[in-house]
């Protein structure tokens, strides 16, 4: 059984998700339990997690179905993900994958994203 436990962060950034390994698949408990942390905070950050970009396109899933942006070219052989890269004066880069979530009747289709960190410098 997995457990996991969440912190909120300072200035309503969200929480930090721990107890949870992203490289594997989550059972229905956690991906309940992640859902609910991220209607509260509207951001989950889980830190140290080097995934791959098949494992980031199947934790989106959990969320919704997976789409491409209509107007930028996806990683190569992923169209889901798009790269998002500064390299001066500071180096970022991110994979962000979206994702479409059916919420209501009058609010139709709210996106959600999910990014992978590749390296984020300290502040």
């Amino acid at each position: 059984m997995t457990v996991i436990a969440h912190e909120p962060q300072p200035g309503g950034l969200g929480a930090v998700i721990t107890g949870v390994n992203l490289t594997q698949p989550l059972n229905k408990q956690v991906i309940s339990e992640i859902k609910q942390i991220l209607w509260k905070f509207h951001l989950v950050i889980f830190r140290d997690q080097k995934i791959t970009p098949d494992q980031q396109i199947r934790f989106g899933k959990y969320f919704g179905p997976v789409v491409k942006h209509p107007y930028i070219r996806g990683l190569e052989g992923y169209p889901e993900i798009m790269v998002v890269e500064k390299k001066r004066p500071i180096n970022i880069i991110l994979r962000v994958l979206g994702t479409q979530i059916r919420v209501t009747r009058k609010y139709p289709l709210w996106r959600r994203y999910c990014m992978h960190a590749k390296f984020l410098p300290r502040i």
